[in-house]
């Protein structure tokens, strides 16, 4: 029987045992203090953690607990009610009387704990409406009399502000907040998950040595160069002898804790080697670091860059892929009764290698919830490489170096600006504050010869506009029969291919379904492989880390790194004496709105220069300062609303995604099984976690406009009746046989295009 003298911090559990308010409080104030002490915040976090929810000493929320736990026993379903009233205001008065202050950092904390991070405002900290707030204070007081002796030992620490810098001491005190928030938020959400799910909580722990992985890796590069060297001669050597280079300069050791670039020439091996920096990096005795964040800009990559390293480190290996395309509901399950592994640690990433993408890395660093906020406090003591860098939105560049540069200042947080393309991220300028000092990982002497070598590419440029006529027939010339044409918008890839008229040519964009995309790439690489004729007309969803290779690239103009990007899918492993990259001018084609017009601006102004060279990396340095001077970096004024300590204004401002899309199932015919099993589902308000898993093949994102047109030609339709989680059905035509997808789908003139996990082009 539950002993009712006690204050209790959580109902009784499965076993019959509440969770008593001091072992609550006790817990969660040494779990913070031990999240926060590598950034020393522990004193901080310890106090904010005793803090947090002495509210519960009220008789309002004391009656709740008990009430609920009546009815658990009694068999009734459902939150009891009355609810407890709100637990976090006392906690918050408490932390400004004792520290004599209105404005509060550690109210900031507690009141936002579960709700979100309120401004630090006087009329949102001291909140004076609890009739009783003073009394249940004097009872958490009474009951841990360690209470009123905390302020005695608590400063903010350094990391709270150090610079002499007026707003950038704001927002060094901001970044802290939010870490000692993560801190918070992380310490209360485990200890009530020890509480009620011992099994789960258990099933966190892992055992990896990042010096094992590091082995594992040198001894996979040593047979890669091996076979390499015995299998293939002439210039694809040479392509190994960079790869090999490149890997020896990442693996060699490390450096003290910095920002570092890594410039490789696409198919220069930046995977693998990127991969062994950051673990030679985080062995280093001098500042040994817990784990690796592997940041990516799309999702179409994401699965493809974790295949790789779990085929390196064993498919058992606590390696965590995360992003947005599922809804994010820690209750559910694996569909196997139990929450897996890589469900929880998707929640506050106490992983050793996470996969992510820079939206869910950003959005998260920027937003003021407690999910979200919940795993920032594990990017400390860690490596976040970036991949392709180059593709950061240009319009949150100030607030996004702002935020890295003071994780590496005060958090021990290594960062890797990983790309072929370097942006100028070193350039001060009246638009961008960037780093003074960013060390490259691969000397620029060896930068410049490495691009040398990899000259696998000749680049000619059409000086008079094409309409897709020409186009098409400069594809169906005889000379080479294995060509990619690169354009810009979904639209213009069907224009492309009508001109075109070749029933056997390919079609790549996300009008298809993830699973039509698979299929479609496969056999474009079959044929590749065997020397068939094969033509692809794609958008942008091919250009990174699309491992295919034609001998003939026609890119439409479009950003100088996409220029560049599309050229590393031509002749990528150096098999032919020379690949060539045809750029056009599409007469009839449509530049997507926003920075991607003001991108393809820049480039049209440099390929007027007849002495443009794209395989020097001084090139895209040129490129990417005149793009800083034409774009506002700080759109948003995110840096002024983090100055202000506005949370909820920040997290709503910085968004990367500037369009909502929405997911729409499509009836692909080789999945339609499946695709009966999930609309069935949605339909009857059965879908399961594991149900949206096994859709995302069958998912194609859409811009909410589209929908909305698509709806009124009776094309799509609500597959989720009555239900806050959105999803589609396709009703309209579907083309799997001409690889076309959604047939009828006619974009805006203008077809907007977004770097981010939700990506449609």
């Amino acid at each position: 029987m539950a002993d009712w003298n006690v204050f209790w911090a959580h109902s009784p559990n499965d076993d019959g045992k509440p969770q008593t308010m001091e072992a609550h409080l006790h817990e969660v104030a040494q779990m913070a203090r031990d999240f926060a002490e590598p950034f020393g915040a522990g004193d901080f976090a310890h106090w904010v953690g005793w803090l947090h929810d002495v509210g519960k000493f009220s008789d309002e929320f004391q009656g709740y607990m008990r009430r609920c736990h009546l009815d658990k026993v009694a068999g009734k379903k459902g939150k009891t009610t009355p609810g407890g009233g709100d637990h976090k205001e006392a906690g918050t008065r408490l932390a400004s009387q004792l520290t004599g202050r209105q404005r509060t950092e550690a109210g900031v904390l507690v009141l936002g704990h579960h709700g979100g991070m309120p401004p630090l405002t006087d009329a949102v900290i001291i909140p004076t409406h609890h009739a009783k707030l003073d009394e249940v204070i004097a009872c958490a007081q009474k009951h841990i009399p360690y209470l009123g002796a905390l302020p005695a030992h608590v400063t903010l620490p350094p990391a709270a502000g150090t610079s002499k810098n007026e707003q950038l001491l704001k927002r060094e005190r901001e970044m802290f907040l939010r870490m000692a928030f993560s801190c918070l938020v992380d310490a209360d959400s485990l200890d009530t998950e020890r509480h009620f799910n011992a099994t789960s909580y258990a099933k966190r722990e892992t055992n990896v040595s990042l010096q094992h992985w590091k082995h594992l890796l040198d001894a996979k590069q040593a047979s890669l160069q091996a076979n390499a060297q015995s299998n293939v001669a002439g210039k694809a050597l040479t392509v190994n002898q960079v790869r090999s280079e490149v890997y020896g300069f990442c693996a060699a050791g490390s450096e003290p804790q910095a920002a570092f670039s890594l410039t490789v020439p696409t198919g220069g091996g930046k995977t693998l080697s990127s991969l062994a920096f950051a673990l030679a990096h985080a062995i280093d005795t001098q500042h040994p670091l817990d784990r690796i964040i592997y940041a990516i800009p799309y999702t179409s990559i994401i699965d493809q860059t974790a295949s790789v390293f779990r085929e390196l480190l064993g498919e058992e290996a606590p390696l965590l892929v995360h992003h947005s395309a599922l809804p994010e509901d820690p209750r559910e399950d694996d569909g196997k009764g139990e929450t897996s592994w890589r469900r929880l640690v998707s929640q506050n990433w106490d992983a050793p290698l996470v996969v992510t993408t820079t939206v869910q890395l950003f959005e998260s660093l920027f937003s003021n919830t407690p999910s979200r906020c919940r795993k920032l406090h594990n990017l400390a003591n860690s490596v976040i490489i970036l991949d392709e860098a180059q593709m950061l939105p240009v319009s949150l560049l100030e607030p996004i170096l702002d935020g890295l540069k003071l994780l590496i200042k005060h958090y021990h947080t290594t960062v890797v600006f990983c790309t072929a393309t370097q942006p100028a991220f070193d350039i001060l300028s009246k638009h961008l504050s960037g780093f003074k000092n960013i060390q490259p990982i691969v000397p620029v002497e060896a930068q410049k010869r490495h691009f040398e070598v990899m000259k696998r590419v000749t680049y000619r440029i059409e000086p008079e506009s094409w309409d897709w006529s020409q186009v098409a027939a400069a594809i169906r010339k005889d000379d080479i029969k294995q060509c990619l044409a690169i354009v810009n918008t979904r639209a213009d890839a069907i224009s492309l291919l009508d001109a075109l008229d070749d029933p056997e040519a390919f079609h790549l964009s996300t009008l298809l379904c993830g699973a039509h995309r698979e299929l479609v790439l496969r056999q474009v690489r079959q044929r590749l492989k065997a020397g068939y004729a094969c033509r692809l007309v794609s958008t942008q969803v091919i250009e990174c880390g699309v491992d295919v290779d034609f001998q003939r690239v026609f890119r439409a103009v479009g950003p100088l790194d996409r220029l560049v990007q599309a050229a590393g899918r031509c002749n990528r492993e150096g098999l032919h004496e020379s690949g060539e990259v045809i750029i056009f001018l599409p007469a009839e084609g449509k530049i997507p709105p926003g920075e991607y017009r003001s991108m393809v601006a820049e480039t049209k102004m440099l390929l007027q220069d007849s002495d443009l060279d794209f395989h020097d990396p001084d090139t895209y340095t040129r490129y990417f300062q005149a793009l800083y001077g034409a774009i506002d970096t700080d759109k948003r004024g995110i840096q002024k609303l983090r100055q202000e300590m506005d949370f909820p204004e920040v997290a709503r401002q910085f968004r990367m995604i500037e369009q909502d899309t929405r997911p729409v199932l499509v009836c692909y015919a080789p999945k339609e099984e499946l695709f009966a099993q999930i609309r069935d589902a949605a339909q009857s308000g059965r879908m399961t976690r594991e149900l949206w898993r096994k859709a995302q093949p069958l998912l194609v994102n859409l811009y909410t406009h589209d929908i909305e047109r698509a709806k009124k030609a009776q094309k799509v339709q609500d597959a989720i009746p009555n239900s806050p989680d959105t999803l589609y059905l396709w009703t309209g035509e579907y083309d799997d046989i001409t690889h076309r997808g959604l047939v009828g789908l006619f974009d805006d003139p203008a077809d907007p295009v977004y770097r981010s996990d939700q990506m449609v082009v």
